[in-house]
């Protein structure tokens, strides 16, 4: 079983997000993938907001009241795919992390083709926007993972 960690400086808005969209896309293609979160700065995450949960519900994802983990040096050797959702989480996860000498970590935006971060939908309160956006990095990680 494959496992990807999302990664974020401090919201626990975009990760588990996309945590619920890419475990649904899994199992939709009984694919078994483990799928966590985590943020890289001090202290406790903030959980899911209601507004994230109805988006989701909307799509027919179910959410939960998710928070994001406090990101430690040793979640680079336990899961196979690392993935930053903002450019603010990059350095301090790879200060945590030491490095990236197996080639895990990426920028969630680069499954778009982009660079830097995807949308906040707290600061732009557009999450069906930002559900679109994960929704089809997702389906580009998910084609990752089935490649390996």
């Amino acid at each position: 079983m494959k496992s990807i960690l999302f990664v974020t400086y401090g919201d626990s808005f975009r990760p588990p997000m996309a945590l619920y969209i890419l475990g649904h896309l899994a199992k939709d293609e009984g694919i078994e993938l483990a799928v966590d979160s985590a943020h890289v700065k001090d202290g406790v995450g903030e959980p899911v907001t209601e507004k994230a949960i109805t988006t989701l519900a909307r799509y027919g994802i179910e959410g939960g009241t998710e928070y994001c983990s406090q990101m430690e040096w040793n979640m680079y050797d336990i899961y196979d795919f690392i993935v930053y959702m903002d450019d603010a989480a990059r350095w301090p996860l790879f200060k945590i992390i030491g490095g990236d000498p197996d080639d895990k970590v990426h920028c969630f935006s680069e499954f778009m083709g982009m660079k830097g971060t995807i949308i906040n939908p707290e600061l732009t309160r557009d999450y069906d926007l930002s559900f679109k956006i994960q929704k089809a990095a997702c389906e580009k990680i998910l084609e990752l993972i089935k490649g390996k």
